[in-house]
């Protein structure tokens, strides 16, 4: 029941995911970038603030500082690179090129957390990229690709140092500690950006700021309870959700081709929860019980 619950995190997460983007790409292209990302981390840090004492009561000071601030890095390079990439390509393009993320974090999981990773999930998550390829069949081979690629890269060493103290630290007070290093680090870029502030990076910030708690408090419980490399193949949904809003906002049509990859996405999804399922229910029917 874990995976279960850990995938619909995940998938909750990922649509989280992709109405940020929407809101985003809806904004103008010469939008200052790390104004709008240091607005995103400063109301979510404010909204966290009330949820610390409430929920926690005593909150407790990080011990992870280095961690968190190696985080904060990947934040501030991985959403610097999305961003750019989401400004001058198709949404379902830029999504597709991020979803490399999950086969990247399936070997970062091996060498980095330990952990074992099986033929079958080496297996599903390549079948859920196959899925990936199909829906997107990118063709944008210039330089904003190489821009989500590296985005891809920063969530996939990202998830792996979540991973690490998952176990070990409040959500909460992980998710603090990183938004004030990620904020502290915005603020020369920001002075630098040398934009002037205007009402839509405020407002955008605002939403942006409170889905990014949602995604991150989702994504952290999800890797409480499975493995990283489990829950790879839910990250690809993330796409599926791409598709059908880049449709209603962009005008984006859903063809044949991406119907047959969210099938795709879909199945690989599905069978590794089937088969965890079906090992549970063995197992439980092999063990001994009282006449």
């Amino acid at each position: 029941m874990k995976l279960y619950t850990a995938v619909i995190m995940m998938l909750v997460a990922q649509l989280l995911v992709s109405l940020s983007s929407v809101i985003t790409k809806q904004l103008d292209p010469d939008m200052p970038i790390f104004q709008l990302l240091f607005y995103r981390q400063g109301f979510s840090t404010l909204m966290l603030i009330p949820l610390l004492f409430l929920i926690l009561n005593k909150p407790k000071i990080s011990q992870f500082q280095i961690l968190h601030f190696s985080r904060s890095l990947l934040i501030v390079v991985g959403n610097m690179a999305f961003l750019i990439a989401l400004q001058h390509l198709p949404l379902v393009t830029v999504t597709a090129v991020f979803y490399l993320a999950p086969m990247l974090l399936v070997i970062c999981s091996a060498f980095f957390l330990a952990e074992r990773v099986t033929k079958q999930r080496l297996a599903t998550v390549a079948i859920g990229f196959v899925g990936i390829l199909i829906i997107a069949r990118p063709s944008q081979s210039n330089t904003y690709i190489m821009f989500a690629f590296l985005c891809a890269i920063t969530v996939a060493l990202n998830t792996v140092l979540v991973k690490r103290i998952a176990n070990k630290e409040q959500v909460l007070v992980s998710v603090f500690t990183s938004n004030i290093y990620t904020m502290l680090i915005l603020v020369p870029l920001v002075y630098w950006e040398n934009k002037p502030i205007t009402n839509n990076i405020l407002i955008a910030g605002f939403w942006l700021g409170l889905l990014y708690i949602g995604i991150t408090y989702l994504i952290i419980i999800a890797l409480r309870r499975a493995d990283a490399s489990s829950l790879a193949p839910a990250d690809y949904f993330g796409l599926v959700f791409a598709a059908i809003l880049g449709d209603i906002y962009f005008d984006d049509p859903i063809s044949l081709w991406m119907s047959i990859g969210i099938i795709v996405v879909l199945f690989s999804i599905v069978i590794p929860m089937f088969l965890a399922n079906k090992v549970e229910v063995e197992s439980n029917s092999h063990e001994p019980y009282d006449h």
